[in-house]
């Protein structure tokens, strides 16, 4: 299986460009899984399965529990979609992701 980690900042394209960039960068590294860092309430992956038509797994990760949960749910009723938690909200620092080496904080947007 053959993924591809590509950061991209979605609020500065339109959906349309957005939508076009992924298409060429799925095509042109035949990408055939996505791994969703910061998957929130799952925007990103609607967009990949109703936009881009994108049939492959998808690998949802999420530290906020409640924010999980709610995907969890959703994801029982979708083939092909997993949900990892990871981490821990620190209200004063940020995310603590788990099994890194050293501490790693992430800082918590609440939008997409």
């Amino acid at each position: 299986m053959r993924a591809l980690a590509a950061l991209t900042r979605p609020w500065r394209r339109s959906q349309r460009e957005l939508r076009e960039h992924l298409k060429t960068l799925f095509r042109a590294n035949n990408v055939d899984c996505v791994v969703d860092v910061g998957a929130h309430r799952g925007k990103f992956y609607r967009l990949l399965r109703e936009d881009l038509a994108f049939a492959g797994p998808v690998v949802s990760v999420e530290p906020i529990a409640e924010l999980a949960a709610e995907l969890e749910k959703r994801a029982r009723r979708e083939a092909g979609w997993r949900i990892r938690r990871c981490g821990e909200v620190d209200e004063h620092h940020g995310v603590v992701l788990r099994g890194s080496p050293k501490p790693c904080r992430v800082l918590i947007e609440r939008r997409f």
